[in-house]
């Protein structure tokens, strides 16, 4: 498959996943990152990125179980023998290592309330961009560039709103 049609993929992917970081509600949030990560499983397998495919695919059903859930905490705990499995059976070197590291940091925040999501994911999206660099995944790494952007941006804006109410 032409390689452009595979970052093409992978963009849309993003785009599903900047449209969820703009969203109030964080189940607004989850519902928008089950669908980029459908896309970009379907990205990572086409590159032969494995551990990425992998963990993207678990991302998806985690996503939709913490949507679910009412204790998404007791879900993450329950979850990590899972990241372990996926970075032990997929273990091709250290950056094979790096989607189970990234997704933890991601599921840990969505525990948490707006703004711990947000840093969260700036952590996250750190991670992803080396894995992306290893895997040659061109437009994961600038996509997740711009979403550390997109998210250090929301948290200023959060901090203006709340200096506001104060």
């Amino acid at each position: 498959m032409s390689n452009f049609i595979i970052q093409f993929i992978g963009f849309v992917a993003w785009l599903f996943l900047v449209a969820s970081y703009w969203r109030k509600k964080v189940n607004d949030v989850l519902i928008l990152q089950v669908i980029s990560c459908i896309l970009f499983a379907i990205h990572y397998y086409l590159l032969g990125a494995m551990s990425g495919l992998y963990i993207v695919l678990f991302e998806a059903i985690r996503d939709f179980i913490y949507y679910k859930s009412d204790n998404d905490l007791k879900l993450f705990y329950c979850s990590l023998p899972i990241y372990v499995l996926i970075a032990v059976f997929c273990f091709n070197g250290i950056a094979s290592v790096l989607p189970s590291l990234a997704s933890l940091i991601d599921g840990f925040s969505l525990t948490g309330k707006k703004k711990f999501v947000v840093v969260g994911g700036i952590l996250s999206y750190l991670v992803w961009i080396v894995y992306d660099f290893f895997c040659h995944s061109y437009v994961g790494m600038v996509t997740n560039f711009i979403l550390v952007c997109s998210n250090i941006l929301v948290l200023i804006k959060s901090f203006f709103e709340q200096k506001k109410v104060n």
